[in-house]
């Protein structure tokens, strides 16, 4: 009966944290259109879907390999988000290498920089999203996906309409409100103890 009733916890914690996200992304996709030219929201699906292209290069997928190994209890879930990290960073590091290459696109004109490290939160946020839904922190999982899009919102509307930064704020937007949702479930989760690069070595 409490495997019932764990699973329809989970349910309702997933459900709560997916819709509230989802309604917010709804409120700033209609916000996006109104502030953005067609030429400017060009620009900014550009930029998204080369993250988006980019991404499973630099990290492998291995976020989805750390959700699988670090739910089977027989393995050392330390040595799994060791893996998953080092595996990241090294990823990117390669990656970022050839990143001077979209300075040539116009689109990408002075927000090479900030595309990188857009890339580079969005994977550590999404391994550590998958890791502390392994381990057992669903509350946080939700309330992260909660938080992170609330915080998206806020720095938009201050990005957008207040500075009037343009396409170089959204982005901006984007790479805090992931920077920010990666310190949050470091700090809350104490993920960083997490991190070892012996355990990384050795696996």
């Amino acid at each position: 009966m409490d495997k019932y009733k764990r699973l329809a916890n989970n349910t309702v914690i997933f459900t709560i944290g997916s819709f509230g996200a989802k309604v917010l992304n709804l409120i700033l996709i209609r916000f996006y259109s109104s502030i953005f030219s067609q030429a400017e929201y060009s620009r900014v699906e550009i930029i998204l879907q080369t993250i988006y292209f980019v991404l499973p290069l630099a990290t492998i997928c291995i976020a989805e390999s750390v959700l699988r190994f670090s739910l089977d209890k027989t393995m050392d879930r330390k040595s799994v988000y060791s893996v998953g990290f080092f595996t990241i960073t090294v990823g990117l590091i390669i990656i970022g290498l050839f990143f001077p290459i979209l300075g040539l696109f116009k689109d990408f004109k002075g927000l090479v920089g900030l595309t990188f490290l857009c890339t580079a939160f969005s994977a550590y946020r999404t391994l550590n999203q998958q890791y502390i839904r392994a381990t057992g922190y669903l509350k946080l999982f939700a309330l992260d996906g909660i938080i992170t899009t609330v915080l998206l919102v806020i720095v938009s509307i201050i990005n957008l309409k207040v500075l009037d930064l343009g396409v170089k704020g959204y982005i901006m937007a984007i790479l805090i409100s992931d920077m920010l949702s990666n310190i949050f479930i470091m700090y809350f989760a104490d993920i960083k103890k997490d991190i070892s690069v012996r355990r990384f070595l050795n696996r």
